[in-house]
């Protein structure tokens, strides 16, 4: 069953946890690698990324996810 992951930064990403949500934590700086972890996942179905993360993405990063699965963008928070 596909599920809905999310990558937010770690200030963020305990409140997505007690929400029940998966959750990738990563900075500015990793922000790709986490994305490629989350890629990796075989289960994925939807990923929430948050603004600061999505806007440190290159434009490679952002074209393999939005090929793998949907992606929402949550703006600030």
């Amino acid at each position: 069953m596909a599920r809905l992951v999310v990558l937010a930064s770690p200030e963020l990403a305990d409140g997505f946890r007690l929400a029940g949500a998966p959750t990738f934590a990563a900075g500015p700086d990793d922000a790709a690698a986490g994305l490629r972890g989350i890629v990796a996942e075989p289960d994925v179905g939807i990923v929430f990324v948050t603004a600061d993360l999505w806007a440190a993405l290159d434009e490679r990063s952002e074209r393999e996810a939005q090929r793998s699965f949907p992606v929402a963008v949550l703006g600030s928070l």
